[in-house]
């Protein structure tokens, strides 16, 4: 029997503070699939796990997070944690190494749209120098991005996020799996409210595995279930769980 992928997003970000290591440490715990983080470049190089391009909503600092040192962001700590910093890419890496599950982990960009130029190549070595590359799968929204890494390094998998924007229109939704397809990217992640049989039936008539991200209500999870997505990413992977448990039971 044959079920989605479930990664924790963020770390469960219904459950603990978003992309902190309480958040990783608790969703680590669960018999999740993959942890989903997202990951910056600060001013002086260092690769940081953090969502926004900005510091204001997340942490009691403000601005771009690219412009900041790392001891700037040292004493910048993330909202809801006790006085957690924000983590370092290797931090957390070292965190989930010892355990069985995977990374999904999300280029991120400049708060002006720009890419960081070199990030594939410096996140490919520190994941290699730590002998996380073969269970990493990438994701972005920017697929240069992606379609830069895999040239770089083979890695467990590669997805491409697809805005609403590209997906919603039939037309648009064509172009955009023609685009994935010619960049070679072997899946696709829909906004959850864009999962259909339809949606998921043309990804894979294109050759594609279909998957979505944002799937955060039980409505939702189960419907990733009956619709064989390949994966999913979830602020409650407590409820994807109990979902699964749910269907291995009756099965």
């Amino acid at each position: 029997m044959s079920f989605p992928l479930i990664a924790a997003h963020r770390g469960g970000a219904g459950l603990w503070p978003e992309n902190s290591l309480t958040a990783f440490r608790n969703a680590i715990r669960l018999p999740v699939d993959l942890i989903e983080f997202d990951v910056h470049r600060c001013k002086d190089g260092l690769l940081v796990v953090h969502h926004d391009a900005t510091l204001d909503r997340m942490t009691d600092g403000n601005g771009p997070l690219a412009d900041k040192s790392w001891d700037e962001l040292c004493s910048v700590t993330i909202n809801g944690t006790d006085g957690e910093p924000l983590p370092l890419l290797d931090e957390l890496v070292a965190l989930i190494a010892p355990t069985p599950i995977d990374l999904r982990l999300e280029f991120k960009c400049r708060a002006d749209g720009s890419r960081y130029a070199g990030i594939e190549a410096e996140t490919i070595a520190l994941l290699r120098d730590a002998g996380m590359l073969h269970r990493t799968i990438f994701t972005s929204f920017q697929w240069d991005t992606l379609e830069t890494a895999l040239s770089l390094a083979s890695v467990r998998g590669a997805i491409a996020l697809m805005r609403k924007d590209a997906a919603a229109a039939p037309e648009d939704y064509a172009a955009s799996l023609a685009l994935v397809r010619a960049k070679a990217l072997p899946e696709i992640s829909l906004p959850a409210a864009l999962m259909s049989a339809d949606s998921f039936a043309r990804a894979r008539d294109m050759g594609l595995r279909a998957g979505a991200f944002g799937v955060n209500t039980q409505e939702r999870i189960s419907a990733a279930f009956d619709l064989g997505a390949a994966a999913f990413t979830t602020d409650r992977p407590d409820w994807a769980l109990a979902e699964k448990d749910r269907r291995l039971q009756a099965a």
